[in-house]
């Protein structure tokens, strides 16, 4: 009989137990962690600086995490660019923390115009929370970026239209000069700035290859460098969500 009691005793007692470590268990267990914020990038470019590849910027994150009751939660968050569809070394930085993520680095990646460039997200809690991006995506999102031309084409096109009436009604008074100075340095100075015996100035590229052309003198259309180019600046950015 004692043993029938202390075994039934037992089994009450475990029961118990089980009974209140369940909700317990299920309180703890929330996972639907949600994230504010996230990543996002901007990035320079200048043909006439790099060739129109090299593009120049920084990337960060800024997040805050939390669970589905409101509590802070803790996430890690990684962000890169992506060029056509292809990973670029060196863009990609890691963010943790609870609840609060941030990190920025500058980067470099090179694009050309009419690629296609894109700033990736993924994000990990640290439960088992799986996180959703606002368009649906799960797990890792990548976003197109915003390709913005500065200054505007038809701005540079005004531009090289005004310096082209200005090299032929200045050439009066500029190019006798030039023409001396033609005289005195014996064609200009290697590897910096060379004059043509007409007149015609002309700066070297870098690296001293070649030259630009930066002024025309009679008889117009002679030079045999290229022109001086005023090439617009590619902007590309992807702002984060509004905390």
């Amino acid at each position: 009989m004692r043993k029938t009691i202390r075994k039934a005793a037992s089994v009450a007692i475990a029961t118990a137990l089980l009974t209140l470590a369940a909700p317990l268990t299920s309180a703890n267990a929330d996972y639907g962690d949600t994230i504010k914020g996230g990543c996002g990038f901007a990035t320079l470019n200048n043909s006439t600086l790099t060739g129109g590849a090299n593009n120049t910027g920084v990337i960060y994150d800024v997040s805050v995490s939390q669970e589905q009751n409101g509590l802070p939660s803790g996430a890690t968050v990684q962000c890169w660019i992506e060029v056509n569809g292809v990973y670029q070394l060196g863009t990609d930085i890691f963010a943790s923390g609870n609840p609060i993520q941030d990190n920025a680095q500058q980067i470099m990646f090179n694009a050309y115009p009419g690629d296609s460039v894109a700033l990736c997200q993924s994000v990990s809690f640290w439960d088992p929370s799986t996180w959703t991006a606002p368009d649906g995506n799960v797990g890792i999102d990548c976003q197109p970026a915003t390709s913005i031309g500065f200054p505007p084409q038809a701005l540079i096109d005004a531009v090289n239209t005004v310096l082209d009436l200005a090299d032929k009604t200045l050439a009066p008074t500029l190019c006798p000069l030039f023409m001396e100075l033609y005289q005195i340095t014996g064609g200009g100075v290697l590897g910096v700035i060379h004059v043509q015996p007409d007149g015609d100035l002309y700066l070297a590229k870098p690296l001293g290859v070649d030259y630009y052309q930066i002024y025309d003198c009679a008889p117009f259309g002679n030079g045999s460098g290229t022109g001086l180019p005023v090439d617009q600046s590619t902007i590309y950015e992807k702002l984060p969500p509004i905390l």
